[in-house]
């Protein structure tokens, strides 16, 4: 008797099979949560920024802290997710040049001798202190939210993808389980045969 295999795949090269394919899956579903997180993070630094703008259009806060909290994010975020950036950089700038014109000297005006001495007279009124006002918290505010709101459904379309990416691997490991069932059952119906 004799037995001829034509379409015959060893466990070993099956279980290689199986081996590469999950690492390529696993690889991809790592990146896809690795993101999803960092979208997370970048949500959570938008909202933060979102808050403590409304606090500082009330309180009227000298905004240095909120224009490093801005630049942060910006340089965290602007590669991997823009949104971030361009919601952000027109603000900043905004703050920068206010920030910058509250710090710029006085440079015009006279010396003028009085009973204290010689003092300066300014003939341009000094510039007062940069801050955010109420009206700019609740208009960035709203270009901050859209931009939360844009990487929540990017966030909904990556769950989507982590779940497919579980599903492959899932399908994967169950072809495989079948065909080295099967594979088992033929070895042992072979040997039945034989013995």
């Amino acid at each position: 008797m004799s037995i001829s295999a034509t379409n015959f795949i060893s466990s070993s090269s099956l279980e290689a099979w199986m081996e590469q394919k999950t690492d390529d899956l696993y690889g991809s579903l790592r990146g896809a949560m690795d993101t999803s997180n960092d979208r997370a993070d970048a949500e959570k630094a938008l909202n933060k920024i979102k808050a403590d703008l409304v606090d500082a259009g009330k309180s009227g806060a000298e905004p240095s802290a909120i224009r490093k909290e801005m630049q942060d994010a910006i340089d965290k975020y602007k590669d991997e997710f823009p949104a971030v950036a361009d919601a952000l950089q027109p603000k900043l700038n905004i703050l920068n040049d206010r920030i910058t014109a509250s710090h710029t000297p006085v440079t015009s005006g006279y010396w003028q001798d009085s009973h204290k001495g010689r003092v300066w007279v300014a003939q341009s009124p000094p510039v007062p202190p940069a801050k955010i006002t109420t009206d700019d918290a609740k208009d960035w505010g709203v270009a901050i939210g859209d931009a939360v709101d844009g990487l929540g459904k990017d966030d909904q379309l990556g769950m989507i993808n982590i779940q497919e990416f579980n599903s492959q691997i899932n399908q994967t490991k169950q072809i495989a389980s079948a065909l080295l069932d099967s594979m088992d059952k033929s070895t042992n119906a072979i040997i039945g045969h034989i013995s």
